[in-house]
């Protein structure tokens, strides 16, 4: 049996809107979550956005700095290409020609080198001595994975393409191991459990059944819905379309991106944060839009 001198373990979070990461050493075995971001601390996520120059060939920003220059410039980011991985039909903007393999491996590459900048010291070998866990959706399939993993080496978190250093596990599983280890829920083998995950694009209910040994067995009852964050913002623009023309939106996004994404996050701030469903409690709020 081939041994493995694992000292840490890394696991990331590879979001189609926000990605994190969270380490652990194998000898103090406490989980810090990294929330140091560029010029931003205390937050756990990332955007997961990138900002090329005009060829598409080179990384300018990327993160928080992205989402800042894009406003400032008015410069279209590359974004949401994850959902490249999917099955969904209707895949977001991507320029002509761009390979969305290119932005995973360049995303990952950013990444990996605040992962090695804060894990790395004088007693650890990165490509042999640090076990990656990367996230994916439960409907990833083989093809998808392998496309991960082929991606995660052209970044550079991998000494070759196949290395034991990187394993997967589904998003349902990872919460569902974190609900058994900090939640303190006592589960009899046998018993199944529901993991409910909302998400920016998608909502996921996947039942688990508890089995011996602490082992978990995702079962076939699992069901999908693509909607979630994102799809609440494209609805708003249908209904900004219904007020000004649908001519007036494109022009927005052609021209005048940068005011589109402050306005959804204008939108997202005034609005869905503070949503409850009731209608008494709902009050009027001015967005502004230049076009």
């Amino acid at each position: 049996m081939e041994y493995y001198d694992y000292r840490v373990v890394v696991g990331i979070d590879f979001g189609t809107t926000h990605s994190g990461f969270a380490y652990a050493h194998k000898r103090i075995k406490t989980i810090i979550v990294h929330s140091e971001w560029q010029e931003y601390y205390g937050l756990y996520k990332i955007p997961t956005i990138l900002l090329y120059d005009d060829k598409y060939e080179k990384v300018q920003s990327w993160g928080f700095n992205a989402l800042k220059e894009n406003i400032d410039n008015n410069k279209k980011p590359i974004e949401l290409f994850k959902l490249y991985l999917s099955r969904m039909k209707n895949k977001p903007f991507l320029p002509n020609g761009f390979d969305y393999k290119k932005a995973i491996i360049d995303y990952l590459h950013e990444m990996g080198e605040i992962i090695k900048h804060v894990i790395i010291n004088d007693w650890i070998d990165f490509y042999n001595q640090v076990l990656i866990v990367l996230t994916v959706p439960v409907e990833f399939d083989h093809t998808s994975i392998a496309i991960m993993r082929e991606c995660a080496f052209k970044a550079g978190l991998l000494k070759d393409q196949y290395s034991r250093n990187l394993r997967f596990i589904t998003e349902p599983e990872a919460a569902a191991i974190h609900c058994m280890k900090f939640l303190n829920e006592n589960l009899s083998v046998g018993e199944t459990f529901m993991v409910v995950d909302c998400g920016d694009n998608t909502i996921d209910s996947t039942t688990i059944l508890f089995l011996e040994d602490e082992e978990l067995n995702i079962m076939t009852e699992r069901s999908r819905n693509d909607c979630g964050d994102n799809f609440i913002d494209q609805e708003f623009l249908k209904f900004l379309e219904l007020k000004v023309g649908s001519t007036t939106i494109n022009l927005v996004k052609e021209n005048h991106y940068d005011q589109l994404q402050y306005m959804l996050k204008e939108f997202y701030r005034k609005v869905k944060m503070d949503f409850t469903g009731i209608q008494s409690e709902f009050r009027p709020i001015d967005l502004e839009l230049d076009g």
